[in-house]
This record gives C-alpha cells, structure tokens and sequence, in this order.
C-alpha cells in the first residue's frame, strides 16, 4: 500500500472512531446525550511490534497479539 493511501486510511479510521464517540450511540443513557467516554486517543503500530510479545509475555498466554487475531 503507498503512503498516501495509508494516509487517508489511517484518517478515515480516526475519523470514524472521534465520531462515534462524539455520537449518541456513545450515550449509556444515564443523562441527556452524557458520553460514555472522552475524547480518545487514537495511534496506530506494527502489527508485528515487540511490545505487544511483551505484553503476551506479561498478561498471559489468552493475550492475542495483533498478529495472532489477524
């Protein structure tokens, strides 16, 4: 994939989680449209990143790296 396209991906993925977020669907219903969560933050990795053997390695065998569940 070029640069550009993952660009525009990686936006549009964004995008749609702020937005969601910012959504009703984000309401638990408590209060008038009170949202469940903040605005959140939002990065993207290698699916392939050490850091997340090392979380396997900590959290327990059930973690699924993002290898494992792709």
């Amino acid at each position: 994939m070029m640069q550009e396209e993952r660009t525009k991906l990686s936006v549009w993925i964004e995008t749609s989680i702020r937005e969601f977020v910012k959504s009703q669907e984000n309401c638990p219903g408590t209060q008038e449209h009170e949202p469940a969560w903040a605005d959140p933050l939002v990065g993207f990795s290698q699916g392939d990143d050490a850091l997340y053997f090392q979380f396997k390695k900590d959290i327990g065998p059930f973690y699924w790296t993002p290898l494992e569940i792709f």
